[in-house]
């Protein structure tokens, strides 16, 4: 299965998700926000090797990217798209592995008003970890973990991202 073409409403979820994960930096590293080093000159192999040597370092977690994608969930994503792993990890590349991510979520169950923003939220919520979940009082799914995540958004600010990214649906 081929990866996801990032749709507009979609970048526009995921400059928004972006802003709390990693500043919209596509070369974030857990800690380093303003990080300089290019992950897109990195293949996939190469980003493992660095998400090691980041936990190595006593990082509390190895998330990098524009949106702090873990290497268990890199690692799936992987699998699941059976994406070569001398892929280089580009702005683009990033960008698919974020709409994947947000199909996984129920993006087009949400699109589609199956499901409703609530409900889309938390989905949002349970993955990305600087967003509040609406079932957890606005503070993030993961608020309290050992890595430290907190909700880096209000949900009024995620209501907005949503009826924003909808007027790009037109519904």
């Amino acid at each position: 299965m081929p990866l996801p073409i990032v749709m507009p409403a979609q970048k526009s979820l995921l400059d928004f998700i972006s802003i709390a994960e990693s500043g919209g930096n596509y070369n974030a590293v857990i800690g380093d926000a303003d990080a300089t080093d290019d992950l897109s000159q990195y293949d996939i192999d190469g980003i493992y090797a660095l998400q090691r040597q980041l936990l190595a370092n006593g990082e509390p977690s190895d998330a990098v990217g524009r949106y702090q994608i873990i290497q268990e969930t890199l690692k799936g994503l992987v699998e699941g798209f059976a994406i070569d792993l001398a892929t280089m990890f580009t702005r683009e590349l990033q960008d698919q592995l974020g709409a994947a991510l947000l199909n996984g979520r129920q993006y087009a169950a949400w699109a589609s008003a199956a499901i409703d923003d609530a409900q889309f939220a938390h989905e949002l919520s349970c993955e990305w970890a600087s967003l509040p979940d609406p079932d957890n009082d606005g503070r993030s799914h993961y608020d309290g973990d050992d890595a430290g995540n907190h909700a880096g958004q209000s949900l009024t600010a995620t209501y907005a991202a949503l009826d924003a990214a909808k007027a790009l649906l037109g519904t």
